[in-house]
């Protein structure tokens, strides 16, 4: 399903910061090795949530659905170093390729991913956060939200 008509999606991603080397080649994987690979967050959704935090100032950031993790990357290039993002997900193939991009990432050392269900992960968390991003299975967007925000 088409959200926005080709011709302004086109316009907004030569208008976008190009996502770097690193950036491109998980996208690139994502959709070599990965079921369903469109779910990959992409250069102008990643551009806009590096966007966020930097304007948020954000310095702990919980993702909900980590998948290849380009929007994880994304995000963790607007922390301080001493910021912090937890990024939940279950597909191992999936964590796979998240933790392979990680790993070579100067941004990679910032990012914790939380393997099993997000709800349990979620519980675990303490800290305060300054941002959050849910990009999971979409019946539970709504327990998300509220075990984020109680």
């Amino acid at each position: 399903m088409e959200f926005l008509d080709e011709r302004i999606e086109q316009y907004v991603y030569r208008h976008t910061q190009s996502e770097g080397e690193l950036l491109t080649r998980l996208e690139k994987e994502t959709y070599d090795r990965l079921d369903y690979p469109q779910m990959v967050s992409g250069r102008i959704v990643g551009r806009f949530l590096k966007l966020q935090a930097q304007l948020l100032g954000a310095k702990r950031i919980l993702e909900v659905g980590t998948f290849s993790g380009y929007s994880a990357l994304s995000m963790a290039e607007a922390l301080p170093e001493d910021g912090r993002l937890w990024t939940c997900d279950e597909d191992p193939e999936a964590i796979a390729v998240a933790k392979k991009y990680f790993a070579e990432s100067p941004h990679g050392t910032k990012i914790s991913l939380l393997e099993g269900r997000a709800l349990d992960s979620i519980a675990q968390l303490t800290d305060t956060l300054d941002m959050a991003f849910i990009d999971a299975d979409k019946g539970n967007y709504l327990n998300y939200f509220q075990a984020i925000i109680p």
